[in-house]
């Protein structure tokens, strides 16, 4: 799978996504996850991750959001709007 899109699923978890590691582009848009995945650090030909409207408050450094920015994976759209992100559990990504 190279594309999936999932919004307005409901989806609290993304245990899923560990064996999807051809992704290129990815939407869950609208559900209830409450972190960045980790699952997507595999996924090492993605472009776009979408995760907006849902419940992250935290991005750790488990998430593949800080592996990316640590191995300069600067390619990768990334959008996080709606979110209830608190920037000071977050302080490596500011």
């Amino acid at each position: 799978i190279e594309l999936i899109s999932l919004t307005s699923n409901a989806l609290q978890s993304t245990e899923f996504l560990s064996e999807m590691t051809h992704l290129l582009s990815i939407d869950l848009d609208e559900n209830q996850l409450k972190r960045f995945p980790k699952e997507l650090i595999n996924a090492s030909q993605v472009r776009y991750v979408s995760l907006r409207n849902n419940r992250i408050e935290s991005i750790d450094e488990t998430s593949a959001l800080f592996h990316w920015m640590y191995t300069n994976r600067t390619e990768i759209d990334v959008y996080l709007n709606a979110n209830p992100l608190d920037c000071c559990q977050s302080r490596w990504l500011v």
